[in-house]
């Protein structure tokens, strides 16, 4: 493969987990009054992902703030998940899709970005275990599962053990939402989760470093090899928890046609051993191409 056509291609989307073991944190926000440098500033306090979800703004707002981002902060973009509206995010280079459980199919997103040639995440919105696991059946790189406690607008909490159900039955990350802050993430130690999503608690970047400082001080035994199962497939990093760069992705072998996120070669250690097979997506099955 020349370099030219290396440098042009899509890179690996990023991971929905840090390889470090730390759920990572998600900030979820409207943008009616949002900045690229308040994006920006959230990344530097340590955040992993922006979401960007706001119903009462029209696609023509997103496309505006997405391209105010591309062209002041681009790598700041390459973290910003778009809650529901696909047409604005297939436009610029972000980091994935965000799905409420009741909208537009799993495999439905992933089909439209393959046809626009992009390599994104595509998460799910889920409210109990079993919709976790039907999310990942459908093709989910993640799932939100929440709310874990009561909130100004939801005041139904999971019952008991679902949160560490859920972790326990799906293969792909489980992110967890719903009133957690630093004073309350004694909610999810233990549980398995990979990431945790907040409004109020990642507002700024003063509570955001506060929040991220609370991660880390839980002490989960977490599986340290997590990421493995996943491989290169999700090679995109934003720094040294996360694995290599977008450039070092970009130099990852093309991926297949055939199915989204399916490799078209095996991939072989440093020896020139095959370490996984053709036509898998790292320890999980490619998900199957939609009729569409």
């Amino acid at each position: 493969m020349t370099r030219d056509r290396k440098r042009n291609r899509e890179p690996a989307p990023p991971r929905p987990f840090r390889a470090d073991g730390r759920p990572l944190a998600c900030a979820v926000t409207p943008i009616g009054s949002l900045t690229p440098r308040r994006v920006a500033d959230l990344l530097a306090a340590g955040v992993d992902f922006v979401q960007l979800r706001d119903r009462a703004a029209s696609d023509r707002t997103f496309e505006r703030f997405l391209a105010q981002m591309h062209a002041e902060f681009p790598e700041s973009l390459r973290r910003v998940l778009v809650n529901d509206r696909l047409a604005p995010a297939l436009r610029y280079p972000v980091a994935g899709v965000h799905l409420p459980e009741t909208g537009l199919p799993v495999e439905a997103a992933r089909a439209l970005g393959t046809l626009r040639g992009r390599s994104w995440l595509v998460g799910r919105s889920v409210h109990d275990a079993a919709g976790a696991v039907r999310a990942e059946a459908a093709g989910a790189d993640y799932v939100l599962l929440g709310p874990v406690r009561p909130t100004g607008a939801k005041r139904r909490e999971l019952p008991p053990g679902e949160l560490a159900a859920a972790c326990r039955d799906c293969s792909v990350p489980v992110w967890a939402v719903g009133g957690l802050d630093p004073g309350t993430l004694d909610a999810i130690r233990g549980s398995g989760v990979r990431g945790v999503a907040a409004i109020r608690a990642l507002a700024d970047p003063e509570r955001s470093a506060a929040f991220v400082a609370a991660l880390e001080s839980l002490d989960d035994s977490l599986d340290r090899s997590f990421g493995e199962s996943f491989g290169p497939a999700f090679g995109e990093s934003f720094g040294p928890a996360f694995g290599p760069t977008f450039e070092e992705a970009a130099a990852e072998p093309a991926r297949s046609s055939l199915s989204p996120g399916t490799r078209d070669t095996p991939e072989t250690d440093s020896g020139g051993s095959a370490v996984r097979p053709a036509g898998t997506t790292g320890g999980r099955p490619a998900p199957a191409r939609p009729p569409w």
